[in-house]
């Protein structure tokens, strides 16, 4: 990055730039991207991939001199398949071969160009890779979801239970006219208990 910035960043205002101070910038873009390619050029083949312990795969790119994982390469090295170098990733054959057209595709994957027809013009592998993700993706949503609507369902029968008890709780309690009327304020469920506490309390009054 600081060897970029000291090729390319300039100082100066756009306003006082001439063609003149714009020629050296332009050389400097030529010697840049010339090392560039020679660097690339000369690290050809020399990057590989890495299997770590755990199973998993390290690419390490020469020419960037950087180990990168999965998730910074190309999707096709996320799919079953890890992209071939010389050959085509249907048939196996070499892609050396001009007349048979090779295509490397963005992805990663190469391919014959009739190999890549038979998947019209798709690569087989990574398709495989995106169908299982999207798969694997509303499992997981609609098991989330499934367990959040049980869970909402226990916990609404749970609650409705306890209702229900302490329903039949207080009902068993109402033993005079005053606990009937004091759950009345609490709870409207018990006004179909009004006219016994209305003669529980008549029944009180003839006997004093």
């Amino acid at each position: 990055m600081e060897i970029f910035k000291e090729i390319f960043v300039t100082k100066q205002n756009d306003v006082n730039s001439n063609k003149d101070r714009l020629l050296p910038l332009t050389t400097k873009t030529k010697v840049f991207l010339l090392q560039t390619f020679e660097k690339v050029y000369r690290n050809l083949r020399k990057s590989k991939s890495i299997q770590t312990a755990k199973g998993e795969y390290r690419f390490r790119l020469a020419s960037l001199n950087i180990v990168a994982n999965k998730k910074q390469m190309p999707l096709g090295f996320s799919s079953n398949r890890i992209p071939s170098r010389d050959k085509c990733d249907y048939c196996g054959m070499l892609l050396n071969i001009s007349i048979q057209n090779p295509i490397v595709l963005a992805y990663g994957h190469r391919y014959h160009e009739h190999c890549l027809n038979m998947f019209f013009q798709k690569c087989f592998y990574c398709q495989i890779f995106l169908e299982q993700g999207v798969q694997l993706n509303i499992s997981s949503l609609i098991t989330q979801l499934t367990k959040q609507d049980v869970k909402d369902l226990v916990e609404g029968d749970q609650e409705s239970k306890g209702q229900k008890k302490t329903k039949d709780t207080d009902a068993k309690n109402l033993s005079s006219e005053d606990d009937i009327l004091t759950q009345l304020k609490k709870n409207g469920s018990v006004l179909n208990r009004v006219e016994e506490a209305c003669n529980i309390a008549l029944d009180k009054f003839l006997k004093a």
